[in-house]
C-alpha cells in the first residue's frame, strides 16, 4: 500500500514536470521560430551587402575613369556610407540570432533530459504496478 502511495507521489511529481517541461517546449519553438526569422534577415542583409559592394566597386570605377577623387553624390544616398550602415545592422542581428541560438541548444537540452527522466520513471511505474495487479478468472 506504502508503494502505491509512493507511486502516486511520484506520477503527480511527474505531471508537474511535463506541465513545466511543455512551458518549455513552447519557449523553444519560439525561440526557433525567432532565430529562423533572423536567419532570413541575415541572408537578406548579406544580398544587399553583395549588391551595395557592387555598386561601390562600380563607382570607383567610373572615379578612377573620370580622374575624379570626391564622391558626386551626397553622403546619406552614397552607397558606402548605406554599406556602413548595414554592416553595423548586420552584426547586431547575428549576435541577437546567436544569443538565440544559445538558448535554443539549453531548452533543447533540459527537454532531453527531462524526457529521458520521464520514460525512466514510467518503465519502472509501469513495472511496479504489473506486480500488484491480480486477475482473478471466473
Amino acid at each position: 500500500m506504502e508503494t502505491l502511495s509512493k507511486q502516486a507521489d511520484e506520477a503527480q511529481t511527474l505531471r508537474d514536470q511535463v506541465d513545466d517541461l511543455r512551458h518549455v517546449a513552447d519557449k523553444l519553438e519560439k525561440t526557433e521560430r525567432t532565430v529562423d526569422m533572423l536567419k532570413k534577415k541575415a541572408e537578406e542583409a548579406n544580398d544587399l551587402r553583395r549588391q551595395l559592394k557592387a555598386c561601390a566597386d562600380h563607382h570607383w570605377l567610373c572615379l578612377r575613369m573620370n580622374g575624379k577623387l570626391i564622391c558626386p553624390v551626397p553622403a546619406r544616398s552614397c552607397p558606402i556610407m548605406r554599406l556602413q550602415a548595414l554592416q553595423a545592422e548586420l552584426e547586431a542581428e547575428r549576435a541577437a540570432a546567436a544569443e538565440l541560438e544559445d538558448a535554443n541548444r539549453s531548452s533543447s537540452r533540459q527537454l532531453n533530459v527531462a524526457d529521458t527522466y520521464k520514460r525512466q520513471i514510467s518503465g519502472t511505474s509501469a513495472i511496479a504496478l504489473a506486480g500488484q495487479v491480480q486477475v482473478i478468472f471466473p
